[in-house]
């Protein structure tokens, strides 16, 4: 009997699976039809029904049951998403439209289908000239908006707090937060609106009804506050800036963990908001003493005042934190592409040469070739996640390893023979303009150099910094040259330092190899020559 119960199992398994998947692939079918027949209503309804029985698309094709002409004749991919935003579309449901095709974006099947993306990249430029926001302003906007709206109910939560807790002062207040309530009512529904609309006009509403909430709330919520204040006790009022006393100094003590050296006007709060503590320790002492109310008051606002110069204190610490990251991961992340370039560009040589000279590989070569080429996308998995992470030592670990690969490349490279130019990458062209600029042949290396050489297109970031900076130290020689009189030659030598400091503002050109006044140029951009110039005029 159980063997008989098991074997009806499967067999009810095998018979529902069918079963759904027709489900989906009828109602599919039956809106290709309403397609055919321009029946946008009826079409929509039926790419719902399909979603609702399996919203994953898919390239397996749907075939019709019969009697459909065109396209869907030999069947169609089963893509309910790009199909319902066309059908929305049609029907004028721009909003719809274009949710319904990011939905289809997300699931990437349909990037496959060259017309269906087209006609997507269509639909998104017809909707947004309609006034429908597409994904990025989309975002920007419902950020904003929700950013206002949780402002405002964030407003009324505390008011609402506060009115829990102290019902016996709330009637003056009611008629007030009930107008405030309406409109954020109001906004949370235009907000539900404008999801399905995508229209600017309807985020706008929401922003202005969270507005107009606010514009109640705030002036309620510091009136409410006012009549608690004037009749809280004494004691739970000094209970509430002996707190606020203990969290500044904690504020205060938290500076000390950023292990950063102040600058003055930093230091200059930080000494103002400890004095603002010691007014407050002294009135909240003196309030307490002889039982006096608006004393103890006085003590909160010094305390307030402190907390506030304290954690602007704090704020300009993190920012400074967060520029020195962002410049380390700046310069990590440049030198780590570089160093991914040039490995690139290593293991092409070293295929290239293998192709050249297959009687050279060995066994052990080429398993070592097997070994960093997949050490390399390692490092590269790895590079992705420090950089979502803003680990800069992490991206920096990741350029060391890279540096060893190409160090194992280099190795098994030479055991073809010594590398030339053209195989670390250097063009003719930037061979040629080093040469005539050594040679002082200044006109020649800039011809050499021009753009139009290719000497732009090297595959490394380096290469690219150094066709410009012998372009610019080529113009400059020629400036010094003119008796310093063809002034547009050390325009165009800024403008070209001004290239180099894009790709890498970390590198210096070697005193060995160029001027000292062309390197000092390098380093200011000609800003302090402009400076002379304005002060002499």
């Amino acid at each position: 009997m159980r063997l008989i119960r098991i074997a009806l199992g499967v067999l009810i398994c095998v018979a529902v699976y069918p079963s759904v998947a027709a489900a989906q692939d009828e109602a599919f079918k039956k809106g290709m039809q309403a397609r055919n027949d321009k029946n946008w209503a009826e079409m929509a309804k039926q790419m719902r029904t399909a979603i609702d029985s399996n919203a994953t698309e898919s390239t397996r094709k749907v075939k019709p049951s019969g009697g459909i002409t065109g396209v869907f004749r030999e069947g169609v991919e089963y893509l309910p998403y790009y199909f319902l935003g066309e059908a929305l579309k049609n029907q004028g449901d721009c909003g719809g439209a274009v949710n319904a095709w990011l939905n289809s974006e997300q699931q990437k099947v349909v990037q496959t289908k060259t017309e269906y993306r087209q006609a997507m990249l269509n639909g998104y430029q017809e909707c947004a000239q309609k006034g429908v926001l597409l994904r990025a302003d989309f975002e920007n906007q419902m950020n904003a908006s929700r950013q206002v709206y949780e402002s405002a109910a964030g407003v009324a939560k505390r008011v609402n707090d506060l009115k829990e807790s102290h019902k016996d002062l709330w009637p003056p207040f009611a008629a007030q937060f009930e107008n405030a309530r309406k409109e954020l009512e109001s906004a949370y529904k235009s907000f539900g609106s404008a999801q399905r609309t995508r229209m600017g006009t309807d985020f706008n509403e929401v922003k202005s009804a969270s507005e107009r909430a606010i514009s109640i709330l705030r002036p309620l919520e510091e009136a409410f506050n006012g009549a608690i204040e004037s009749v809280a006790s004494l004691a739970q009022r000094s209970r509430d800036v002996s707190d606020a006393i203990a969290g500044a100094t904690e504020l205060d003590k938290s500076i000390d963990t950023f292990k950063m050296t102040l600058p003055e006007p930093m230091n200059a709060s930080r000494k103002a908001a400890r004095d603002q503590l010691a007014v407050g320790r002294d009135k909240l002492a003196t309030g307490q003493k002889t039982q006096n109310l608006a004393m103890v008051n006085e003590a909160g606002k010094a305390v307030q005042n402190a907390a506030g110069l304290l954690n602007q204190v704090i704020e300009q610490l993190n920012k400074a934190k967060r520029t020195d990251l962002d410049q380390r991961l700046g310069i990590a992340t440049r030198s780590t592409d570089e160093a991914f370039a040039s490995t690139s560009a290593l293991m092409t040589t070293l295929d290239s040469r293998a192709a050249q000279t297959p009687d050279k590989i060995t066994p052990e070569m080429t398993t070592q070739r097997d070994a960093i080429r997949k050490q390399i996308e390692a490092q590269r998995q790895r590079y992705e996640r420090a950089r979502r992470a803003e680990d800069a030592s992490g991206i920096d670990s990741v350029r060391t390893q890279l540096i060893e690969a190409q160090a194992a490349l280099n190795k098994i490279i030479q055991a073809f023979g010594p590398l030339s130019l053209r195989d670390r990458g250097v063009s003719a062209g930037l061979e040629e303009g080093a040469r005539m600029f050594f040679a002082g042949e200044y006109q020649k290396a800039i011809a050499a150099l021009d753009p139009s050489t290719g000497v732009d297109d090297a595959p490394s970031p380096s290469l690219q910094l150094h066709a410009h900076l012998f372009r610019a130290a080529s113009l400059y020689a020629l400036y010094v040259r003119s008796g310093e009189s063809q002034q547009q030659y050390r325009t165009q030598a800024v403008a070209e330092i001004e290239r180099c400091k894009q790709i890498d503002a970390t590198f210096e050109p070697s005193n060995q190899v160029f001027a000292p006044r062309f390197i000092a140029l390098y380093k200011t951009g000609g800003a302090a020559a402009s400076r002379t110039a304005a002060v002499t005029q």
